[in-house]
């Protein structure tokens, strides 16, 4: 499902805002703050950014919603 643009740029200041390590990378969105462990290890799609994945999948592995933040 495609992210209409406002929604995208709302998302995207919002990421940024919370984010100051974000980098965007390839077909990502790197460096996200998990909102569970809180460590900078997440990561989302940059097309469609809907989840927020933390990619320490041993230690968390929390997979969170956009609209749950």
């Amino acid at each position: 499902m495609q992210m209409s643009e406002q929604i995208k740029s709302d998302v995207y200041r919002r990421l940024n805002g919370d984010n100051p390590k974000l980098k965007a990378k390839g077909e990502h969105l790197q460096r996200l703050v998990c909102p569970v462990c809180h460590k900078d290890e997440a990561w989302a799609h940059a097309e469609n950014p809907w989840v927020i994945i933390c990619g320490r999948q041993n230690a968390c592995g929390e997979k969170t919603h956009i609209k749950d933040l």
